[in-house]
């Protein structure tokens, strides 16, 4: 498997996952990211509280977010890939 095939699977996977669940937790390599990801998916809704979970061995930040309307989100990223690397 060559870089683009792998890169494109990677890109893949973060489609299909959707944050409702630590299983379809969507994988991130930043908490830049998450925030990039959460102000395009839901521009209506404001940050509110992050937590750190982990489940089987993989890291998660929990993010609740809520609208004027008073419905609230809540979004799970997988960072597993980078939490605890320094």
């Amino acid at each position: 498997m060559d870089t683009l095939d792998s890169l494109s699977d990677a890109d893949n996977e973060k489609n299909t996952k959707d944050g409702s669940s630590p299983e379809n937790a969507i994988p991130v390599g930043s908490v830049k990211e998450e925030y990039k990801r959460m102000l395009l998916e839901y521009p209506d809704f404001v940050f509110g509280v992050q937590g750190l979970m982990e489940c089987n061995g993989r890291y998660y930040d929990v993010h609740t977010l809520s609208n004027s309307e008073g419905e609230t989100k809540t979004v799970y990223f997988d960072i597993s890939k980078f939490y605890g690397k320094a």
